[in-house]
C-alpha cells in the first residue's frame, strides 16, 4: 500500500494518513460513482475514461479538517472531500472532489476519470444524456435555419 501524509494540526508532526484512520478513510467506488454522474448533470464533461477498474488506493477521504503535504507520481492521493470538511495545503499531483455551498461538484483535479466498475453506470448514461441534448439543439438550430427562422 502506498503512504500519504498529512500534518497533524495538534503536533505539527508529518504523519501517513491509512495508518491513522482518524484522519482519512478510503473512498468507496459508489462515492465517486455518485460524485462523477452529479459532475456530468452539471454540464461538466468526463476528460478520461479510464479501461481499468477503479484504483482504490488513490482515493481517500477526510474524516475532519486537515492540512495535507504534497506528494508526487505513485504517492499522489485524490480526496473525496464531504461538505464541512476543509482541506489545506497541497495535494501535489492529487486532486480534490467536492461540493461547493451550493451542493455542486467542484474539483481541483486536471481531469475527472471514471472507471468500468458497474457503479459508473450512471455516470455513462448522464453522459450518452448529455451528448444526445446537444446534438437535439443542434438539429433544432439547423432546421430553423434552413426555414429562415434561424440567427
Amino acid at each position: 500500500m502506498r503512504d500519504y501524509y498529512i500534518v497533524d494540526r495538534e503536533t505539527d508532526r508529518v504523519k501517513s494518513f491509512y495508518s491513522n484512520d482518524y484522519y482519512f478513510r478510503k473512498t468507496t467506488v459508489a462515492e465517486y460513482a455518485l460524485w462523477t454522474t452529479q459532475w456530468v448533470q452539471t454540464g461538466h464533461a468526463v476528460e478520461l475514461v479510464n479501461r481499468r477498474m477503479h484504483d482504490y488506493d488513490r482515493f481517500a477521504t477526510p474524516r475532519r479538517n486537515v492540512t495535507v503535504v504534497p506528494a508526487h507520481g505513485a504517492n499522489a492521493v485524490n480526496l473525496l472531500v464531504p461538505k464541512g470538511i476543509q482541506v489545506r495545503g497541497s495535494l501535489g499531483h492529487g486532486g480534490t472532489f467536492s461540493y461547493n455551498d451550493f451542493d455542486e461538484p467542484t474539483t481541483t483535479a486536471l481531469r475527472v476519470e471514471i472507471f468500468e466498475d458497474p457503479e459508473f453506470d450512471l455516470t455513462r448514461a448522464a453522459l450518452i444524456y448529455q451528448v444526445m441534448e446537444v446534438h437535439e439543439n443542434e438539429l433544432i438550430r439547423l432546421r430553423l435555419e434552413l426555414a429562415g427562422l434561424g440567427q
